[in-house]
């Protein structure tokens, strides 16, 4: 009877080996995120929302990593009443170079979120050359919700403050998440009683401590954080040797895939050695990445035009361009 329990496990391991039977992961701890309802989008009118509500990001991106082997794990929790699990997911080699991207700093800027899931889904269902080369090269770590509220300022809110987040989601400005990382945060905005309050101090909020204990944990190659509002632009610091040689072959690599691409107008950068003001690309840059900041697109109504850009269009495709090239350089 042991002969034939260990034939029939031995005939399951050759069956996975020989035919590709994906196991699916198993996670074992439950993870806190928002149920429906439970985000407030206040009186923002309808066509500058988004077309995937905050509450269903996180589910769409466990189907991703459910059917597709990937896993995924909390690391950290966000301020507020709840403090939902910030959801770090993984994909690729674990043994790979690592590159985090990250949406939704600023909790009103779902262009970065959207361009995201398009990106993820083109890299495990495409099957795409480009797509097979980063699985087997990389790990690719991904935090599509880093400030849940429904604000560009996260939920730690002075009880000074007097002036209303202009994300017009009925609440007070808490910390801009983008102005709270060390080494360079500026502490002349930490009483400013606007959206650009910067925290009691470097680092302080719980959001800028899950993105450290990521990089701390991975310690990715490449760390790009995707925001919206602005014309695209990208801004890019290292501070390491390794971090320069990085980011300067990403510049050296990203026009020929763009042009493989079909892309045109090229997104392009300049590598810098500073740490901005508070961002966390700068943070990054401080634990030897190459920190990446890229404004994907201006405005922030839901038009369907924008969308399609987004998920396969213009937009889409100059985000894959950089994408291909960070995987590529590390």
């Amino acid at each position: 009877m042991r002969m034939l329990k260990v034939l029939a496990i031995l005939l399951v391991i050759i069956a996975v080996a020989s035919f590709g039977i994906q196991v699916q992961p198993v996670q074992a701890v439950a993870l806190s995120y928002p149920a429906t309802g439970k985000i407030s989008y206040g009186g923002v009118p309808s066509s500058y929302l988004p077309w995937t509500k905050k509450e269903a990001v996180i589910p769409a991106f466990m189907s991703l990593a459910n059917q597709y082997r990937g896993t995924y794990e909390s690391i950290g929790k966000s301020s507020g009443t709840y403090g939902w699990d910030i959801i770090l997911f993984k994909f690729g080699n674990p043994n790979g170079a690592p590159v985090m991207v990250d949406s939704y700093l600023h909790g009103n800027e779902f262009y970065g979120e959207e361009v995201l899931y398009s990106l993820v889904k083109w890299l495990l269902t495409s099957g795409d050359t480009y797509a097979k080369q980063i699985l087997q090269n990389n790990y690719v770590l991904i935090v599509p919700i880093v400030d849940y509220r429904w604000g560009r300022t996260n939920y730690n809110v002075p009880s000074w403050m007097t002036a209303k987040d202009p994300a017009k989601d009925g609440g007070k400005c808490g910390v801009n998440l983008n102005r709270n990382f060390g080494p360079n945060w500026p502490s002349s905005l930490s009483h400013s009683n606007t959206d650009s309050y910067s925290g009691t101090s470097a680092n302080s909020e719980k959001e800028a401590q899950a993105l450290i204990n990521a990089w701390n944990k991975y310690h990715p190659r490449i760390y790009w954080n995707l925001h919206q509002g602005a014309s695209p632009q990208t801004w890019c610091s290292a501070t390491t040797s390794q971090a320069k040689t990085d980011a300067n072959k990403v510049k050296s690599l990203l026009s020929g895939i763009q042009s493989a691409l079909g892309v045109t107008s090229k997104w392009t950068f300049s590598v810098g050695s500073g740490c901005g003001s508070g961002n966390s690309y700068g943070g990054a840059a401080s634990k030897g990445a190459a920190g990446f900041m890229t404004e994907v697109m201006s405005g922030w109504d839901s038009s369907s035009s924008k969308k399609t850009s987004l998920n396969s269009g213009a937009t889409f495709k100059q985000v894959k361009a950089m994408f291909i090239a960070m995987c590529e350089a590390v």
